[in-house]
């Protein structure tokens, strides 16, 4: 099996439902659409839908921070419990079975752990949670989302064994068939980055990060020896450029020209953007494929290569499954 990515959550900061106002103009834009049309039963009607544009058909606001690697032995790997978390076992509906999650935090901001008082597997007896992180302060940081009078359920009635994986800085570690690379990035009380790798490929998790602009053009910048040749990187691109030179905006979040160029310069295959900002909109957001995709052909320009990398750049949406 190859390394697959799911996304069950990808908004920053705070979870952003789509709005009544919001979801009333997407049906008016797309019943305009479907003025001239005639549908002849419900499949014809599906297969227009599909045929819209992402902003018009979906939303790619929702959750906050959770991805899923999907593994040759099947391990359960999660990256990140914002209230993507509950989504994720959500969908387990009545097939679990006790079982070993590997939860991977890249910090301890509330969009990244506020899903875990709503994991349900933890509520489970016989399940074990391994939470694998590099923040000292991981446990106490849990204990105290799951106390009063934060949370009704206190931490150590959870009737799942929780043990706790801490890392020293710029550790490397198997779990089942994965191999785990961590790099230590420049965002408010530090967050990592996560390179998973098996059977050749390799799956990096670089979220919540402020990489500087010219970072590309830095041959000795870390991340693009670490972002080397991946098949899929997932990058936090929360601001617009202007916004991350920006002194205010010193808030450890990066752009998506910064993605592009630090993708080109590595080799990375598939860049997704994700960790959205909650203010903007879908139409919005999507505009960055446009300027991501001129982007990186700009970078090429005046060069030979014929297929430049990034060989594609997606935008992170709530259910969205992508492989190398």
């Amino acid at each position: 099996m190859t390394l697959k990515v799911r996304f069950w959550g990808c908004t920053g900061s705070i979870p952003a439902s789509l709005e009544s106002a919001q979801l009333k103009e997407k049906l008016a834009q797309a019943l305009w659409r479907a003025r001239d049309k005639t549908f002849k039963d419900q499949q014809s009607v599906s297969e227009f839908i599909a045929q819209l544009p992402f902003p018009l058909r979906g939303t790619y606001k929702g959750n906050t921070n959770c991805i899923q690697i999907l593994n040759s032995d099947n391990s359960i790997v999660l990256c990140d419990a914002g209230s993507g978390l509950r989504a994720f076992s959500e969908n387990l509906n009545g097939q679990r079975k006790p079982a070993v999650y590997h939860l991977f935090l890249t910090h301890l901001h509330w969009d990244h752990i506020q899903g875990f008082p709503f994991f349900r597997p933890a509520f489970e007896t016989g399940n074990k949670i391994i939470i694998h992180t590099l923040h000292e302060s991981a446990e106490d940081a849990l204990r105290n989302l799951m106390s009063s009078p934060y949370f009704p359920c206190d931490f150590d009635d959870l009737p799942a064994e929780v043990e706790f994986d801490i890392r020293a800085e710029g550790a490397s570690f198997q779990v089942g068939s994965l191999k785990v690379k961590t790099l230590k990035q420049d965002h408010p009380d530090h967050s990592w980055a996560f390179r998973f790798e098996q059977n050749g490929q390799a799956v990096v998790i670089s979220t919540d990060a402020q990489h500087p602009p010219a970072a590309a053009s830095d041959k000795n910048y870390p991340f693009l020896n670490f972002f080397n040749e991946a098949d899929i990187l997932i990058f936090d691109a929360q601001f617009e450029l202007n916004e991350t030179r920006s002194q205010s905006k010193a808030w450890g979040h990066s752009d998506a020209l910064t993605a592009v160029e630090l993708a080109s310069c590595a080799k990375v295959k598939q860049l997704v953007i994700t960790h959205h900002d909650p203010a903007n909109k879908d139409d919005e957001i999507h505009e960055l494929l446009n300027a991501t995709e001129t982007h990186r052909n700009k970078l090429n320009v005046g060069s030979k290569i014929v297929d430049p990398y990034p060989r594609q750049i997606l935008l992170a949406h709530d259910g969205l499954t992508i492989e190398p």
